[in-house]
């Protein structure tokens, strides 16, 4: 299953500001509504953190700010955002106006346009969408008149809202809409186009490039942040990324409407830090395109220019995270803390870094700090139950999730995360719950029909599977986990060819992703290519040295050429990254085993079967471990509870058969091979047994010929088998046959 942390989106999510220019007061209104009382409007992702993101952008940019979200409402119902309310604190903000204030009002919600009606409307909280009710709703224009009627010389209206279809996205018609002079407004598209919102940006993309520009990016060449300058930044990016984000042919261009007389108003000022807060910027830029000793680079630069800036140094910190280099990374991270004890995503970045090291119960404690200062931020519910996950504690991990989906159950990837949980469990069916649920919620995700799709193969059910593979292939053709569930849909088939092709494209959507070599490299594994194997495994840990499970392959590949000491290191370092991975316990046992270190691969093998009692092969492979220790009844006891568990397996009736022989239970041992030869008429290793039975104790030496002959028909390169045939031939007094068997068994051990 494809998973991990949750990082920060990006590094920026409380960003260093600019100061604001000299002159008249500076006002912001910043409206975010979430949920909404009438059933007909759902609620919205991301508006909070659009209007709270900016209300910090603005605030440290010198703006008196009144933010009016759910949240702030919890804490003072005055700031609840309603309709009242919000006609309320427009009204005082901008009370005893003068021509040289600025005011910026910021709607992200929901709006709507009726019929015969030129007008346009926000829907506060409490608003009805009912055209005879419009009375509660908040038009454009009584905004801009409101602000205009007091004096405010300039008026900037930034609106998120959707007038189309409200449960899908948020946009507006504007056609018709002529603002007062004095006043820009930029709206997040235009007519007949929907605004989205990015859960990989935890912001709509509209805001997200608002916020963006305001904090350097829409710099002006004299390193202002001019009303013109703003939406020229925002509309470019806006237009030409939703297409890159969204897919599917998505479209969104803002629409600026404006009455500005003379030079295009001055938003953000001058400042000492434009240098620095450019600089920080471009090392978003690079951090998100993952090249990280560019992004470092900038952020080095921006630090010279201001030490003691948080973001920065927290930007830089998680930048060394990147790049493994954590002792730098620490002090990078604890300087930022010292300067703002309360900076919450620095603490989150020190999280994740633990969990890095593999430090989890450092991470666990980190990410309970990070809740006590934001008890409601998923970043830490997530993290700290991936951390519980990786120590096995899948109890604690669910509960994590099940308490961030209370707090929003309809956020899809809560639902994927729990999913992801529940399959590391082994729990596939209950997983398979969890990942509809995030289907149902966001239906054109493919991401989350890749990892349903996991499920069903684990449960076997290969045609939803595969339903759900296709699924997700039409929703994202470049989607590299639908071509890695292709994969492993064919590899439990025992299709391994058609799931190296798979797993090859999705290395070609991905060609970083060490887990993808590794899939790759155990198909060939499993085709007989060792070398190819070797090729994917050594790639794979090139890009990632921690990938356990091209180690694991590594080591099945050095087992099976006998090279049992590097085979158990390789697997000594995957148990180190994953020690609670049943499949690695019990490949060490098994190497442990055959390497002749019988008591440490019983103490491998117990561990796994503690794990996972409900696994047959873990009761097998510690049956061999006694059967190679000389314990016989312990061998078939396990073999035993082997075939309860799975009562079609040939193997294991064949080394039962064999555990009772040596024990000279030789009428229980002859049952046990007879059925393992019904099960599997071409079990060649079962028919060499009962040959072996029918010499020592039947001293039926025709039979034991027979049943050999068969044996060498299917596997004629085994030197065993012509040996006790000669045996079997030199005792029933036919010499030149036994000469002739015993030649080729020579000369096959010679090869």
């Amino acid at each position: 299953m494809k998973r991990g942390l949750a990082v920060l989106c990006g590094i920026l999510l409380i960003p260093t500001l600019l100061h604001a220019q000299t002159g008249g007061r500076k006002l912001a209104l910043l409206v975010g509504v979430k949920n909404y009382d009438h059933a007909s409007l759902d609620p919205l992702k991301y508006t909070e953190n659009d209007a709270a993101d900016l209300g910090k952008i603005l605030k440290d940019s010198g703006y008196t700010i009144t933010l009016m979200t759910d949240s702030t409402g919890k804490a003072d119902p005055k700031l609840q955002p309603n309709l009242a309310n919000i006609r309320t604190q427009l009204a005082a903000l901008v009370k005893g106006g003068k021509r040289e204030d600025t005011v910026i009002i910021a709607l992200s919600g929901h709006g709507i346009q009726f019929d015969e009606d030129s007008e346009n409307y926000f829907c506060p909280s409490d608003a009805r969408p009912i055209k005879k009710e419009k009375e509660t709703l908040l038009s454009f224009s009584e905004v801009l008149k409101t602000a205009a009627d007091n004096g405010i010389g300039v008026k900037i209206l930034l609106v998120d809202a959707c007038r189309n279809d409200p449960s899908q996205a948020r946009g507006i018609d504007t056609s018709n809409l002529r603002p007062p002079k004095g006043s820009g407004i930029l709206f997040s598209c235009s007519k007949g186009q929907r605004s989205f919102e990015a859960a990989s940006l935890k912001h709509g993309i509209f805001f997200h490039y608002v916020l963006q520009g305001l904090q350097g990016k829409a710099t002006n060449n004299k390193g202002e942040i001019s009303w013109s300058s703003l939406t020229e930044y925002v509309s470019e990016n806006v237009t030409l990324e939703v297409p890159k984000i969204i897919g599917d042919g998505a479209r969104q261009e803002p629409n600026a409407i404006a009455d500005l007389a003379g030079r295009s108003p001055v938003l953000v000022g001058v400042t000492k830090n434009v240098d620095a807060n450019t600089a920080h910027a471009r090392g978003e830029d690079f951090y998100r395109a993952e090249k990280y000793t560019e992004a470092f680079k900038e952020y080095d630069h921006a630090i010279k220019l201001a030490p003691r800036d948080p973001l920065f140094l927290m930007s830089r910190g998680a930048t060394l995270i990147q790049l493994k280099d954590y002792a730098n990374a620490v002090r990078d991270l604890d300087a930022a803390l010292a300067v703002d004890p309360q900076y919450s995503n620095a603490i989150a970045w020190k999280a994740i870094m633990a969990y890095r090291q593999r430090e989890y119960d450092l991470s666990i404690d980190l990410n309970t700090a990070g809740m006590r200062l934001e008890p409601k931020r998923d970043l830490y519910y997530i993290n700290r139950a991936d951390s519980y996950s990786a120590k096995g504690e899948f109890t604690r991990a669910l509960k994590d999730m099940d308490e961030l989906v209370r707090l929003d159950p309809k956020v899809a990837d809560s639902h994927n995360r729990r999913g992801n949980i529940l399959f590391d469990k082994g729990d596939f069916a209950e997983s398979i719950v969890s990942f509809s649920k995030a289907i149902e919620i966001e239906p054109t995700n493919a991401t989350y029909f890749a990892n349903r799709s996991g499920s069903y193969v684990r449960l076997r059910d290969f045609d939803k599977a595969e339903a759900d593979i296709k699924k997700s292939t039409q929703i994202n053709p470049k989607n590299f986990l639908a071509w890695n569930s292709l994969g492993n849909l064919y590899f439990s088939k025992a299709d391994y060819a058609n799931a190296i092709d798979a797993y090859t494209k999705a290395i070609e959507q991905k060609p970083t992703d060490a887990m993808l070599f590794a899939n790759r490299g155990n198909a060939k594994y499993y085709l007989g290519r060792d070398n190819d194997s070797i090729i994917d495994t050594e790639a794979s840990l090139k890009i990632n040295p921690d990938c356990d499970e091209a180690l694991k392959v590594f080591g099945m590949v050095k087992e099976r050429q006998g090279e049992y000491a590097t085979a158990i290191k390789a697997y000594d370092k995957a148990i180190t990254l994953a020690p609670h991975s049943v499949q690695h316990l019990r490949n060490r046992g098994r190497a442990l085993t055959y390497n002749g270190e019988y008591d440490k691969a019983l103490t491998d093998l117990d561990k796994a079967i503690e794990l996972d009692s409900k696994d047959d092969y873990n009761f097998c492979l510690r049956g061999e471990a006694y059967q190679y220790k000389r314990e016989y009844e312990k061998a078939v006891d396990d073999f035993t509870k082997a075939l309860e568990i799975n009562p079609k397996d040939s193997t294991y009736y064949e080394n039962r058969g064999g555990c009772r022989f040596e024990l000279k239970k030789h009428d229980d041992a002859i049952k046990d091979y007879e059925q393992a030869i019904k099960l599997n008429v071409n079990n060649h290793s079962a028919l060499n047994r009962r040959a072996v039975y029918w010499i020592d104790v039947k001293k039926d030496y025709d039979q034991a010929v027979f049943d050999l002959t068969r044996a060498i028909a299917l596997a004629p390169r085994t030197p065993l088998y012509y040996e006790n045939r000669g045996f079997a031939y030199n005792l029933a007094g036919k010499t030149k046959e036994s000469e002739a068997d015993y030649a080729k068994a020579k000369e096959l051990k010679g090869k």
